[in-house]
């Protein structure tokens, strides 16, 4: 089981050394950023050439992985999708959410209660 709460620290810690995210950077700006991976999903259709997972890509950006399979483990639109999750944790991060998995259990928990 992933610790959603530990890696979004580390992530969210290490783009603020960074300087991709600052203490002042806002909601909306995050709210953006989640929009902008929504849009690169929506633009990725089965007919269409990969966005940016090519082969040059993975080889550069993955070469030290442990895992050679990187490219065909999952689609691009499965990759495209967990960085909608990603950045939605960052985002509940940035808003001082200590206990993200809890409020992603507690979400769902509300949504199974109510059927509308």
């Amino acid at each position: 089981m992933i610790t959603l709460n530990k890696l979004t620290k580390e992530l969210h810690d290490e783009m603020m050394r960074r300087d991709e995210i600052t203490p002042t950077t806002s909601p909306r700006a995050m709210s953006i950023r989640i929009s902008r991976d929504w849009r690169r999903m929506d633009a990725c259709h089965w007919n269409r050439p990969p966005l940016h997972l090519t082969s040059e890509f993975v080889d550069e950006q993955h070469a030290g992985d442990a895992c050679p399979t990187y490219e065909h483990e999952f689609s691009e639109r499965e990759e495209l999708a967990a960085d909608i999750i990603i950045d939605t944790a960052l985002a509940l991060r940035q808003l001082g959410c200590k206990n993200i998995e809890q409020v992603i259990k507690d979400r769902i928990a509300w949504r199974l209660s109510h059927k509308d």
